[in-house]
């Protein structure tokens, strides 16, 4: 979300770093992780972000924007799902 609100052309490798070290904050089990552990959870959050068209390949972490169908939106919405809204909406800043 803060790299499309900066207006980034690319996700760095360190920012995988930057988010457990914040997320470990409310989770403080995650500072207790190997770093095979959490480089593997990278490798797979970036994969999941590519799949879905956030990124344009994992090798270059290209940020894309992402057109949201409006039928997905109410679907989140009858599902009380709004943050994942939040989320994915911030995609369609760049450009």
């Amino acid at each position: 979300k803060d790299a499309y609100r900066s207006r980034f052309e690319k996700l760095e490798a360190y920012t995988w770093g930057d988010f457990l070290d914040d997320r470990s904050i409310r989770d403080p089990s995650i500072g207790d992780w190997k770093e095979s552990t959490r480089k593997k959870t990278g490798q797979v959050a970036f994969r999941m972000l590519s799949d879905v068209g956030f990124l344009k390949s994992t090798r270059s972490r290209e940020l894309q924007r992402v057109v949201i169908r409006r039928e997905l939106k109410v679907l989140l919405e009858k599902h009380n799902k709004q943050r994942i809204d939040q989320c994915m909406e911030v995609s369609s800043l760049t450009q």
